[in-house]
C-alpha cells in the first residue's frame, strides 16, 4: 500500500505562490519533523475513542517550496484494517492553535488547529478513496517514551508557523512566543534569540520574560523596570512579580500591587489568590471563583495555564462539586489545555477517591494497568495500586481492598520495573 505514496505526492499541485520562505528552511523543518514523527512508527496512539497503530513514510510531513503548503501522510491500523490518511494543501499561516493531546498510547499526537472545515483529509483503503473528511486540525505524531520529543516537535512546529507568517507579513508574535517557550528547557541559544526578537517588537510577554530573568538573578532594580514596561504594554501579569520584588522590604507596596493585579484580572494574580488567599485556608468557594476567573482569562503558555485546571479540579473536589470535575473530564478541551497524561490520570483517580468510591477507583486502576500507556503513567498507576492494597481508602467499601499482602507485593514489584520520572 505504501508504494502508492509517491503517486499521491506527485499529484500535489504546484500552483505558484510567492516563494516567501527559502527552500533550505522548509526542507530542514520538514526533515526534522519527519525524523521526530518516524520515531513513533509502529506504536499505538489514541484519539480519545480508539487505539491505532501508526506508521510513516520518509516524507510523511512536507512543506512544499513551490506553494508554501504542507502535506501530511499517515498509515493507521486497527481491528484488522489499514488506511492511508492524506491531508494536502495545509496552509500553516492560517493555524490558530497548537495542542498536545493528553490521550493514551505510546505515540503522542500534537494537533495544529485551523478554522472549521478548512482541513480536508482523504481516507484511502486498498488504494481506493473511501471518504473525504472536513476537519479543523492536523495531527503530527511523536514518541512519548522520549520526554524531549514532545517539546522539540511543538517548538519546531511553532517556529515553522512563525517563519511562514513572518514572511507573509502576517502577525506572528504569538507563534514566536510559543516557540520561545518550548525551546526554553533545552536550547539556551535558540531561547535567547527568540526572546531578543520578542523584546525588539515590544511583545508584552517577551518583555515580561526579560523582567523575570532579572528577577531570577535577584536584580530587583532591573526587574522592576521591565515588569513595569510589560504592564504598560498590557501584560498585567507583571503586577504579581513586581509585587514580589517588594515582599521582603515593603509589605504595604507588595499588597497594593498584588491587589491591583487581581483587580485587573491578571492570570498570575488570580491563580495565586485562589491558592494562597483561599485554597490553603479551606475557603474553596472563593478559591473556585478566582481559579475560574484565571481560566477564563487564559494564558499564552499552556503548561502554566494547565496548572489552573489542576487547581480548579482540586477545589471542586474539596468543595464536593464532583459533577463539575466529571464535566471537565468529558470535555475535549481539557485534554488539549496543556495537562499531561499523569495529571489527567491523577484527576480521574482523585475524583473517585474523594467521592468515596473505593471499589470504582480500584477498577479504574486495574483498567489503566492493563491499558496502553507510557512508563511514567504505569509507574503512577502501580504506585496507587500498591497504596490501596496497603491502606485502603475512605468510603464505606474502603477497607475491603486493603491488607492484601499478595497484591500489594505484586504492584510494588511492578512499580519498580519502571524508573521514576
Amino acid at each position: 500500500m505504501k508504494s502508492t505514496t509517491l503517486l499521491f505526492l506527485l499529484l500535489i499541485g504546484f500552483a505558484s505562490n510567492a516563494q516567501n520562505v527559502p527552500f533550505e528552511i522548509l526542507e530542514n523543518f520538514s526533515k526534522q519533523i519527519n525524523n521526530l514523527q518516524r520515531k513513533a512508527d509502529g506504536k499505538l496512539y489514541s484519539d480519545g475513542k480508539d487505539y491505532y497503530e501508526v506508521s510513516f513514510t520518509e516524507n510523511s510531513f512536507n512543506v512544499s517550496f513551490h506553494n508554501q503548503l504542507a502535506t501530511k501522510i499517515v498509515y493507521k491500523k486497527w481491528s484488522g484494517r489499514e488506511i492511508l490518511a492524506l491531508t494536502e494543501s495545509i496552509d500553516l499561516s492560517k493555524a490558530i492553535d497548537i495542542r498536545d493531546m493528553a490521550y493514551g498510547g505510546i505515540a503522542g499526537a500534537v494537533r495544529i488547529y485551523f478554522p472549521a472545515g478548512s482541513i480536508k483529509t482523504q481516507i484511502f483503503e486498498n488504494g481506493e478513496l473511501k471518504q473525504t473528511l472536513n476537519e479543523n486540525y492536523v495531527e503530527v505524531f511523536y514518541d512519548k517514551s522520549n520526554g524531549d520529543d514532545k517539546y522539540s516537535l511543538i517548538s519546531k512546529l511553532n517556529e515553522l508557523i512563525y517563519i511562514i507568517n513572518k514572511n507573509k507579513n502576517k502577525p506572528y508574535d504569538s507563534w514566536l512566543l510559543q516557540a520561545y517557550y518550548y525551546y526554553r528547557p533545552y536550547d539556551a541559544s535558540k531561547k535567547g534569540e527568540f526572546l531578543q526578537e520578542l523584546v525588539s517588537i515590544n511583545n508584552p510577554y517577551g518583555v515580561y520574560e526579560k523582567a523575570y530573568n532579572y528577577y531570577r538573578q535577584k536584580d530587583n532594580t532591573n526587574a522592576r523596570i521591565w515588569f513595569q514596561k510589560a504592564i504598560d504594554l498590557g501584560n498585567y501579569d507583571g503586577y504579581f512579580w513586581l509585587a514580589s520584588t517588594y515582599f521582603a522590604t515593603d509589605i504595604n507596596e507588595y499588597e497594593r500591587l498584588d491587589q491591583k493585579g487581581i483587580n485587573l484580572n491578571a492570570f498570575n494574580s488570580l491563580k495565586s489568590s485562589a491558592d494562597f488567599d483561599y485554597g490553603r485556608k479551606d475557603d474553596f468557594r472563593n478559591a473556585i471563583y478566582y481559579a475560574e476567573k484565571a481560566i477564563k482569562k487564559g494564558h499564552p503558555f499552556k503548561l502554566i495555564y494547565a496548572g489552573a485546571y489542576v487547581d480548579l479540579c482540586r477545589y471542586y473536589m474539596k468543595n464536593k462539586d464532583f459533577e463539575k470535575v466529571k464535566q471537565m473530564l468529558l470535555d475535549e478541551n481539557t485534554y488539549g489545555c496543556g495537562l499531561n497524561e499523569v495529571e489527567i490520570f491523577n484527576i480521574s483517580y482523585d475524583l473517585l477517591i474523594e467521592s468515596g468510591n473505593c471499589k470504582e477507583a480500584l477498577a479504574f486502576l486495574h483498567q489503566m494497568a492493563n491499558g496502553i500507556y507510557t512508563d511514567e503513567v504505569k509507574y503512577n498507576v502501580y504506585g496507587k495500586l500498591e497504596y490501596l492494597y496497603m491502606f485502603g481508602c475512605k468510603g464505606i467499601d474502603g477497607n475491603k481492598v486493603k491488607k492484601d499482602k499478595k497484591l500489594e507485593k505484586l504492584y510494588t514489584s511492578k512499580k519498580y520495573l519502571f524508573a521514576k520520572k
